[in-house]
């Protein structure tokens, strides 16, 4: 389903994309577009000051309705059970609500009746508690339960009035960093906030979506149930957002290949935290791998604010030289003692690849998928979308690789031809210009849920140091699901309007942060993998190797063979003579302890095949 786009071209998509450049804003209060009703009966807590974390009110949707339901444009929320009418109609796109008591009754609102009825006008709807005394209490954390599926132009609020509801000073956008179109949440949401010690606190979830699109607005919907509030913390942050950047654009990969390390320079590292206390932080970036460890400088945040901390280039990790995964630990320190730690880190991988170039989280589990582009806008010219790759050094590209999302109809897709694109940004003009494509494909069954690998035209292409677009493209009408998995900085996931570049629009609650595409690059050759007449099975064993690799094929009769061992400069480093090799399966040994390490490329000649493959020196 289509994903709006902001159009954007040249090398202005790249301004701010780097988080250790930009200036990340603080979130402000959006104010209410409507007034809630007042005088509702107050419930009391007595004003006693308890210790974090003491439970002060709660509500779960049965028996006497302490909450208010407001509506200012289309639809509304219901309070009910699974049974209504409206979840009964809802149920193929949302599911049920699963909370702990949902057989109890829950609020919901159904978004996606308008969707399918194509008859969408803006929507404001909300459902707001009683009067709350929160005296003596300075902060509360908030939690609920849910049932979510994100869509285009829904966004879901939680908010609070210190008055009663004649003013609603705090707005905090849910779900932001829900996939758009991706499968239904059902969590616990935990959400921190000041209430200043008012006596009349109101708490309320609201639904918007500003949009008539009758295709493309509105969402699916949302259910809420079993509302918490606790007593808040004076010291404590939140670790929102993670990121890893590396060259000059600090784009953020999370497979990087091995011919590229050796100039890449340090990973730097960056986040967005919250502080979630009502006290003010100096926090800093903490981050470990193996035997790294730094900090970065401190930052001075107030209460209840978002802040970006950041370990710039020249402290940063050194990137690593061999295959295999970095695990990096994200942590937000302070100069005091925190409250709450457990939602102050997290641990992230990078991985160094023989040949694979990604930017996404998908690891070939269903779970890492987080939705997908059925569709974008491209008014004019075949569509694409896709991302910003930087290579250091002279490579050469074999295939386009494109995850393929699964759809609830996949005869609607089967058969749509869809290919690989490459597009180069020219440093003279500043705008991406067409580079080269995979041989094109129809998309079939088994592709669904799955990686495709996109073989370039020619075999194999050779670039240079610069900045690429590795795009998945397909035709206008006939668009292909293409898999998003990750999240990516805003302004890297691009795509192509006709011949302008679009950048994918991020939603507005996170403005620095955009769905990461499956498209990647494979370095690895595929010269003459499709013409193999008398050699089949071909293969390098360890590999990565230390000292020593087998190289394996299986000959379909007897044939003269050789094997040469060339670097990527194609500088012969090593020759097996031409021998005779009996029909069947075969094994060479390739000595590479003089090997410097590094990827290098064999080419087994077999009779009249040329096969060219690589190998990687550890």
């Amino acid at each position: 389903m289509r994903k709006q786009v902001t159009l954007l071209s040249g090398l202005a998509l790249l301004a701010g994309t780097a988080f250790a450049q930009q200036n990340i804003p603080t979130r402000q209060a959006k104010p209410s577009k409507f007034a809630a009703s007042n005088g509702i009966e107050n419930k009391k807590n007595e004003g006693v000051l308890k210790a974090g974390g003491d439970l002060l009110w709660e509500d779960d949707f049965s028996g006497a309705n302490p909450w208010t339901i407001t509506t200012a444009g289309q639809g509304t929320f219901i309070i009910g059970t699974n049974a209504h009418p409206q979840m009964v109609s809802n149920a193929t796109y949302l599911g049920n609500m699963a909370s702990t008591s949902f057989a109890n009754g829950f609020v919901f609102f159904n978004g996606a009746q308008h969707l399918v009825a194509g008859a969408v006008d803006p929507q404001n709807t909300s459902v707001t508690s009683e009067v709350i005394d929160f005296t003596g209490i300075q902060t509360i954390s908030l939690t609920f339960e849910q049932r979510y599926r994100a869509f285009n132009t829904d966004v879901t609020y939680v908010e609070f009035s210190a008055d009663g509801g004649a003013t609603w000073t705090f707005s905090e956008a849910v779900n932001v960093a829900v996939p758009t179109n991706g499968p239904s949440q059902q969590n616990t949401i935990t959400l921190d906030l000041p209430v200043g010690a008012t006596a009349n606190g109101m708490i309320r979830f609201r639904w918007e979506n500003l949009s008539d699109d009758n295709a493309f607005g509105s969402g699916y919907g949302w259910c809420i149930d079993d509302v918490k509030i606790y007593e808040g913390y004076g010291d404590n942050v939140s670790l929102l957002y993670t990121y890893s950047g590396v060259g000059a654009q600090v784009l953020q990969y999370s497979k990087f290949p091995l011919t590229q390390t050796a100039t890449a320079g340090n990973i730097s590292f960056g986040a967005e935290f919250k502080n979630v206390g009502y006290n003010s932080q100096n926090a800093s970036l903490h981050v470990t791998s193996g035997a790294y460890d730094a900090t970065g400088s401190a930052v001075t945040t107030p209460a209840f604010t978002i802040d970006s901390v950041e370990i710039l280039t020249a402290a940063g990790k050194a990137m690593p030289t061999a295959v295999g995964v970095s695990n990096f630990t994200f942590e937000i320190t302070a100069a005091g003692p925190l409250d709450v730690t457990a939602d102050d880190s997290r641990t992230v991988g990078f991985e160094v690849t023989p040949t694979i170039y990604a930017v996404d989280r998908f690891d070939g589990t269903p779970g890492s998928i987080d939705g997908a582009f059925e569709q974008w806008s491209s008014p004019s010219g075949d569509p694409a979308i896709g991302t910003i790759y930087e290579i250091f050094e002279d490579a050469e590209i074999g295939s386009i690789d494109i995850g393929i999302a699964e759809v609830d109809v996949e005869a609607d897709y089967i058969g749509r031809e869809f290919l690989g694109k490459i597009y180069k940004l020219n440093d003279v003009s500043g705008a991406f210009e067409y580079y080269d494509e995979s041989d094109p494909k129809l998309l079939e069954a088994a592709d669904f849920g799955t990686i495709v690998k996109m073989k370039m035209v020619n075999s194999t292409i050779t670039v240079g140091p610069g900045l690429y677009l590795a795009l998945a493209a397909s035709y206008t009408g006939g668009e292909v699901p293409v898999m998003f998995s990750g999240m990516a900085p805003a302004g890297t996931t691009l795509g192509l309007d006709g011949a302008d570049v679009i950048r994918l629009a991020s939603d507005a609650a996170t403005p620095n942060i955009v769905e990461a595409p499956v498209v990647r690059f494979d370095f690895q050759s595929y010269v003459g993998v499709n013409e193999l007449e008398d050699v089949a099975g071909i293969s390098a064993s360890p590999n990565p190797f230390t000292n020593a690799t087998e190289i394996s094929f299986n000959l379909k009769a007897d044939a003269q063979v050789s094997i040469v061992v060339t670097d990527l400069a194609g500088r012969v480093v090593m020759t097996i003579p031409t021998a005779n090799y009996n029909a069947g399966a075969q094994k060479v040994s390739i000595d590479g302890a003089s090997l410097n390490a590094g990827v290098y490329n064999y080419t087994l000649t077999v009779g009249n095949n040329v096969v060219t493959k690589r190998i990687v020196k550890k």
